[in-house]
């Protein structure tokens, strides 16, 4: 949504300052995905949740768009997706950060995300791994079950009583249902496919994981 505290700021002041209910959007597709919006039915009425999401994001060429500065960096510019996600899955805002890297990385590789509901997201945003490694997987805890969502191809379902299984034949990222579901707000006026308070919470979680890898200790995200 932005790339600086200070632009965060001013996006929200600015934003609630319209009486006419402004209609913002940001690309955070995976939360529209079938598999992603099939789990997060299956899950209500289940937490908290303990979500373990591995990303094997492999290493950038020193020129990519992403690395740039005025991107605010791979954990502001892309880890940005996965805490949506998890947002998405919790119905639950991100309320506290602590994130560590191994020396000499410059940003961190390790996020432990509380939510304001119980749930805690531990991800791991590698960029040192094989790329013959599936590129994310994400475990869901809660209830006495569990879940796990594979590279956006597949869903298992582990039950007390039985194992479900659904798969697609691509990668289902939820970019199609996203520009859908954005298409249909402007059409009817609203409301925003994605909360604005969930936006801003998820962008400034980014910010605190930055800030608890400088401090070394956990860090509190404001609200917005």
């Amino acid at each position: 949504m932005c790339v600086t505290e200070e632009e965060l700021r001013d996006l929200a002041a600015l934003y609630r300052s319209r009486e006419d209910g402004p209609l913002l959007m940001v690309g955070f597709n995976r939360r529209f995905s079938p598999l992603a919006v099939r789990l997060r039915e299956e899950l209500a009425g289940v937490g908290p949740l303990a979500l373990t999401y591995r990303v094997n994001a492999g290493a950038l060429p020193a020129a990519h768009w992403l690395a740039a500065p005025e991107e605010g960096g791979r954990i502001v510019g892309e880890a940005c997706h996965f805490v949506d996600l998890a947002t998405f899955l919790t119905r639950s805002v991100p309320v506290r950060v602590f994130a560590a890297a191994p020396a000499g990385a410059a940003e961190p590789v390790s996020m432990l995300v509380s939510f304001a509901d119980g749930s805690v997201l531990a991800l791991t945003y590698a960029v040192s791994g094989s790329r013959r490694l599936s590129k994310e997987r994400l475990e869901v805890f809660g209830g006495g079950r569990a879940w796990v969502l594979e590279d956006w191809q597949r869903l298992t379902s582990f039950g007390p009583g039985r194992t479900r299984r659904l798969r697609r034949w691509a990668p289902a990222r939820g970019h199609r249902e996203e520009l859908a579901a954005f298409l249909a707000a402007v059409r009817a006026g609203g409301p925003e496919p994605i909360p604005f308070a969930e936006l801003a919470a998820t962008t400034a979680a980014t910010f605190a994981a930055l800030e608890s890898m400088r401090r070394g200790t956990p860090v509190e995200v404001p609200a917005t």
